[in-house]
């Protein structure tokens, strides 16, 4: 979903730049930012549910709230985003699509979930100390 959120953001920050009749331009950007959306929306959706699989049961509720409120971050920037927009047309999106794009590739280092129990407790490993 955030590939398809970056992918989007990218098609909708290039019509911005491109100058083509206004009306297909402002249906490509329509159509490009809904899909964007739509990635975006889908894979916050997603990620939330994934938290709850990621973090061992100790530490879960902090771990969701450490995300929760770096992605509120997010909200407090986004308006400022769209005034750059207006001095810089596209910019406001290509720095979307780079955020996107990020996230997308680090959700790819997360370990894999299916079939394997989640951890109740932390395993603390001391350098030296193995047993």
């Amino acid at each position: 979903y955030f590939m398809i959120g970056s992918a989007a953001c990218l098609g909708v920050a290039v019509s911005q730049m491109i100058d083509v009749d206004s009306g297909l331009q402002k249906t490509l950007i329509n159509g490009f930012a809904l899909a964007a959306k739509f990635g975006v929306s889908a894979s916050w959706a997603a990620i939330m549910a994934f938290t709850t699989e990621v973090y061992p049961t100790v530490v879960r509720n902090i771990g969701y709230g450490t995300q929760n409120s770096i992605s509120r971050i997010g909200a407090l920037i986004a308006p400022q985003l769209v005034l750059v927009n207006k001095v810089t047309p596209g910019v406001m999106y290509i720095i979307c699509f780079v955020v996107t794009l990020t996230s997308a590739i680090t959700c790819l280092l997360l370990k894999e979930t299916k079939d394997k129990t989640i951890s109740d407790n932390l395993e603390v490993r001391v350098a030296g100390n193995r047993k």
